[in-house]
């Protein structure tokens, strides 16, 4: 209740008024003084009030309007010995949901909206008669009490209440009036409503302005097919911070969308104005401008360039569609949206000029038109000229005839004296000289030549179709004459031809060659078989793998009917590559490597690569046949020093002669003299059996987070590396020893050195597990052990074995009649019955283990907790299933304080309170800002609870009452409580250790992370971030490690686990 409330203006619309009149009208009736005693007032429910708080305000009936409730009150009732009562403030009354509930209630025009409060939370109320409710007002206002006047609440609300009896006496005179001048109104504006209704602006003053509406959108893309209204309108509704009456207005057939802008078919986004005109609507009006980034669905091709009449000929086998889209793909740099069109399914190309294609291997221009009108994406048409070549030349369509040339001397009419006389005579299509060159042509004559030097008419049949390039038949027709051909006017240049590769230019390497080239003279080619030849050559051929102009000579020295000499100019490379050479690298880079064999020796000359050696070179030595060698000295110094290299490649296929190469090499070993030390001031830190090796590495090993160099660590791991001590370590629980490390000539180190450390011989190291130790517990003198992997040991009898292996951390171990009992932290819960096949399974993203216990029943509880949130189960082992333990509710725990057994009741205590799941009770800790951040079943039969405040609170667990005993008068965020003789202890997050018979003053500061606390009789052991403190040790650290993972007390010795998987016990 709030007496800052402001009051309602009250304004009673006329179906409350109509309803409220009646009801005066019949307690008026009933008694006309009645009227003066009623009061009409504004009512709220308050949800915090209960019925003893209304002071017997009863109202004898309530309605609402405009979302006010009113009620009609007894004046009496409103006060109290002349004064008003207190829930009536600032003329409001203030009543509970039970009086409202209990009133009558006058339905609304809407009784479904009249009968249920929502706002207030009231009920749904069934009201009684309305001579019901005049009954109980006349037997409840006692006409002879005085009346009371009260100035606060009898101004607006009791003028109200009279008002509404006057307007009922002057009602039927004014509805005589208003019916009279709506008839003379009907007959005189009839006609001028008909034009209003049926007028386009006729409901103007109702309808919603868009005008406003519109907007700048440059950052809304859609896509659209045209510019009609429905596709603008369709572009229009995508914009998502569209006015909302706007996008309304467009829903509304008659809303016409414009735009003036043209819609490019380019493929990209252009702003582009729509117009929205609702003018003819009949819920809106107006006309508004939208902007935004539209693009064609489809694009044009009619913009493109279609003109490759510039570039080189398309080759082509016809002009089909097919292959005309083939031959345009080919064109290097294509338009990208020209690329897309041609692999439409749906293109068109019409028009091709001229239809045909010669193939006479002469370039033709070709027009034709792509037509995308039928594509998916595209749209338009797109004239394209293009020059096109036959792929295969027809060589019907060569001139053939060449009777006019002079004739040509020939020694017979034998094959490659057909093609000489073709390939010589003057004036031959250069396409037939290259086609009758091709070894598929067929050439065939059925003249011959007349005798006596005598020209003849020669008639030879060319036949194509057998070849790649060419097709056809054709007569060539030309003279000749019987003589001797003289090859000097072979001569060829075919240097242009790809390189061929012989090991030299020997005669018969010459003559190999010529044979690899491509496009040699058929009569030169047809000599080279011949023995009357001589083929040699005046070129150099250096064997360095580079391809060389090789000028060869084809001599006729006795064959019929050819004489004279033919100069043939090729590209030829050796096969083998000389890689004789004198090499002085010493001035580039520095290599490495640790020794003179031939790998070390190669990868060194890998490691200058070829920006500095020889490219040769570093090829011949990936062949397997190449000998590396070196005949100097290798020093182990870590400088550089020059070392001389032989390659010698004399063996092998590809390269010949020897190379002699200089670098520079430096070993890359690690001399580890320098990197030893004296730490034996960390006296608590290393813990051995014996000086074995194996023992003083693992020594050494523990120093590695304070200061010994990691060059160190990382050698003493190379078991060529001799480690030793010559101190005894026998009958003494510390001392001061020297470990003696000689790295010798490794592979990766070198050196002497040494390390003093203070070795503690009365720890002994009881395992080394593969992965961190998590959990240490020890059940009838057998020791388990649970690691960060899931592997469960058991040591029996001095031997560990393993019993399985749980994939995830194991946090818990229990053994229960024989049986053992894990949990892992994520919630999975196993049985010693059959580990392949968890017990329960509650792994979830966020779930983890709680806690597990056994009752005094041998039941097993698991709490599995869903840290920040709740405890989300709490299950019971019974038998052979599981049940969900006591709660209907999940518990809200940001912290877990305790969950197991006491006093044979089960209590989980989370940071807001303590719940006994045996009594199903629970009760919460105070609020006032704090949490719970320790707790303690103490043995003196009471619960101690520390608070984040620093309040210690001790409470009675038979009724739960609880004091404060002491406040620390500080912030703790964390905190352990753990049993001590006849008092507990206290140790609180900033380091401080209390006994709570001492309370007033810390027993010792130890640091700032507190994580276990373990009391053993008198003995006290923290572990504390990288520490382990002890009473029996006036508090100075028993180990130092950031490794250290757990600690437990077994048999009176304190037994330490460790990130690495060792496990030591100590005694004291």
């Amino acid at each position: 209740m709030n007496n800052t409330d402001q009051q309602p203006h009250i304004v009673i619309c006329n179906n409350c008024k109509k309803r409220l009149q009646n009801l005066l009208k019949t307690i008026k009736k009933e008694n006309p003084l009645l009227i003066k005693k009623l009061q009409l007032l504004p009512i709220k429910t308050e949800t915090n009030f209960d019925s003893t708080m209304d002071n017997d305000i009863q109202p004898f009936l309530v309605f609402r309007c405009r979302d006010i409730y009113y009620g009609l009150f007894n004046k009496k009732n409103l006060y109290c010995n002349n004064k008003i009562k207190p829930n009536v403030i600032n003329k409001i009354v203030y009543l509970s949901a039970q009086t409202f509930s209990k009133s009558f209630h006058i339905p609304n025009a809407q009784p479904s909206l009249a009968l249920t409060v929502t706002e207030n939370h009231l009920p749904t109320i069934i009201p009684p008669s309305q001579h019901q409710l005049v009954t109980t007002i006349k037997n409840n206002v006692d006409l002879r009490d005085p009346d009371v006047f009260y100035p606060e609440i009898e101004d607006e609300y009791h003028s109200q209440l009279q008002e509404l009896l006057k307007n009922y006496h002057h009602k039927f005179i004014i509805l005589i009036v208003v019916l009279l001048v709506i008839l003379a109104g009907i007959g005189l504006g009839g006609w001028q409503i008909y034009q209003y209704l049926n007028s386009p602006t006729a409901n103007a003053t109702n309808r919603i302005d868009i005008s406003q509406d519109g907007g700048y959108f440059p950052n809304v893309r859609v896509t659209i097919n045209n510019t009609s209204s429905d596709q603008l309108t369709t572009a229009v509704q995508q914009i998502s911070e569209l006015n909302p009456d706007l996008l309304t207005a467009l829903n509304d057939p008659a809303t016409v969308l414009t735009t003036s802008d043209h819609l490019l078919y380019d493929g990209g986004y252009h702003l582009i104005s729509i117009t929205a005109n609702a003018t003819h609507t009949k819920q809106f009006q107006g006309i508004t401008n939208v902007t935004l980034a539209v693009r064609a669905a489809k694009f044009d091709i009619t913009n493109l360039d279609g003109n490759f009449s510039n570039l080189a000929p398309l080759k082509i086998a016809s002009l089909t569609n097919q292959n005309i889209i083939n031959a345009l793909q080919t064109i290097p740099n294509l338009n990208p949206n020209l690329v897309s069109v041609l692999s439409e399914d749906q293109l068109k190309i019409n028009d091709i000029t001229p239809p045909t294609l010669i193939s006479d291997g002469r370039s033709h221009l070709i027009h034709f038109t792509l037509d995308a009108n039928q594509t998916k994406q595209f749209q338009g048409t797109l004239l394209v000229s293009a020059y096109f070549i036959a792929t295969k030349i027809n060589i019907s369509n060569i001139n053939g005839n060449y009777l006019t040339s002079p004739p040509v001397v020939v020694g017979d009419l034998t094959h490659h004296n057909l093609i000489y006389l073709i390939q010589n005579v003057e004036g031959v299509d250069p396409n037939l000289a290259t086609a009758v060159n091709d070894p598929n042509i067929l050439v065939s004559t059925s003249s011959s030549l007349l005798p006596n030097n005598q020209s003849s008419e020669i008639d030879i049949t060319v036949d194509a179709n057998a070849t790649k390039n060419y097709m056809g038949i054709l007569l060539v027709k030309l003279q000749a004459k019987n003589g001797i051909i003289d090859i000097s006017n072979l001569n060829q240049d075919l240097t242009f031809q790809p390189a061929v590769s012989e090991p030299d230019t020997k005669p018969n390497e010459l003559i190999a060659a010529l044979k690899q080239v491509s496009g040699l003279n058929p009569t030169l080619l047809y000599l080279l078989d011949q023995s009357g030849i001589k083929v040699t050559t005046d070129s150099v051929l250096n064997h360095d793998g580079l391809a060389h102009k090789i000028d060869i000579k084809i001599i006729v020295l006795a064959i019929p009917n050819y004489t004279g000499q033919a100069v043939v100019s090729i590209m030829m490379k050796s096969t083998k590559i000389d890689i004789t050479k004198d090499e002085d690298y010493t001035n580039q880079h520095v290599t490495i490597g640790n020794d003179l064999n031939a790998n070390t020796l190669i990868a060194a000359l890998n490691q200058l690569g070829p920006t500095i050696v020889n490219k040769d070179i570093l090829a011949a030595i990936k062949d397997p046949q190449v000998i590396v060698t070196s005949d100097s000295p290798f020093q182990v110094d870590n400088k550089p020093h020059p070392i001389k290299i032989n390659i010698n490649a004399q063996y092998t296929k590809q390269y010949e002669g020897t190379a002699h190469v200089k670098i520079l090499m430096q070993s890359n070993k690690t001399d580890i003299t320098n990197d030893g030390g004296d730490y034996s001031q960390y006296q608590n830190v290393i813990f051995l059996q014996d000086t074995s090796q194996e023992q003083l590495v693992a020594g050494l090993e523990q120093l590695k987070n304070f200061g010994i160099k990691q060059t160190l660590l990382t050698a003493i791991k190379d078991p060529h590396i001799q480690i030793s001590s010559s101190d005894n370590p026998t009958n003494f629980t510390g001392k001061k020893i020297t470990i003696n490390i000689n790295a010798g000539n490794t592979a990766q180190f070198y050196g002497k050195t040494s390390v003093t450390i203070w070795a503690n011989f009365n720890g002994q190291q009881r395992a080394k597990f593969n992965s961190a130790v998590e959990t240490i517990t020890n059940f009838n003198k057998i020791t388990y052990v649970g690691t960060a992997t899931g592997d469960l040991y058991q040591q029996q009898d001095q031997s560990w074995t393993k019993l399985a292996n749980l994939k995830n951390s194991i946090s818990k171990i229990l053994v229960n009649n024989n049986k053992i009992y894990v949990g892992t932290l994520q919630g999975t819960i196993y049985c010693s019955d059959d580990w392949t096949k968890p017990l329960a399974n509650y792994h979830t993203t966020n779930n983890i283990l709680g806690n597990m216990y056994f009752d005094q029943n041998n039941i097993l509880h698991v709490v599995i907790i869903n840290p920040g949130f709740t405890i989300s189960q709490v299950q019971e082992f019974l038998s052979s299933d599981w049940t969900t333990d006591i709660f209907d509710n999940n518990l809200y725990c940001s912290r877990m304080l305790y969950a197991g057994i006491i006093n044979n009741d089960d209590v989980i205590v989370t940071n807001f309170g303590i719940y006994n799941t045996t009594k199903h009770t629970q009760t919460k800790f105070p609020t006032d800002g704090e949490m719970g951040v320790g707790f303690l079943a103490g043995n003196d039969n009471h619960w101690y609870v520390l608070m984040s405040q620093g309040s210690l609170l001790q409470y009675n667990p038979t009724n739960f009452d609880y004091h404060q005993i002491y406040n620390f008068q500080k912030t703790i965020t964390s905190a352990l409580l753990v049993n001590y003789q006849d008092s507990f202890l206290i140790w609180t997050n900033d380091g401080n250790l209390y006994n709570f018979k001492q309370i007033n003053q810390p027993i010792v500061k130890v640091g700032s992370s507190i994580s276990q606390i373990l009391v053993n009789n008198d003995a006290i052991y923290l572990r504390c971030q990288n520490k382990i403190y002890s009473s029996q040790n006036n508090w100075k650290s028993q180990v130092e490690s950031i490794n250290v993972t757990t600690i437990s007390l077994i048999n009176g010795n304190l037994w330490v686990g460790y990130q690495e998987g060792y496990l030591f016990e100590q005694t004291y």
